[in-house]
């Protein structure tokens, strides 16, 4: 990306900052699995940016970091295929 893509296009630079630290993709040559890493990577921040907007308003729990969020979702989504 060359210099005014930064200016016009902040949200993308964060989106990227965001899922470049913690992700969840893993080393494959499989065009389909990086694809569908990428898009979980992404849905994970949607889905960490609307719980912090929500969570904000009641005040009741403290500010989530990234890592926790993404352990949080990853056990929620097994728990209930382990416990059947």
């Amino acid at each position: 990306m060359n210099g005014t893509g930064r200016l016009v296009f902040p949200a993308v630079d964060m989106l990227e900052q965001m899922y470049t630290r913690y992700t969840v993709q893993r080393a494959t040559r499989r065009g389909t699995m990086a694809m569908f890493y990428g898009m979980i990577n992404i849905a994970a921040v949607n889905a960490l940016v609307i719980y912090s907007n929500n969570t904000r308003k009641d005040q009741s729990e403290k500010k989530i970091k990234r890592k926790y969020f993404l352990l949080r979702i990853a056990h929620d989504l097994v728990t209930q295929f382990v416990t059947q």
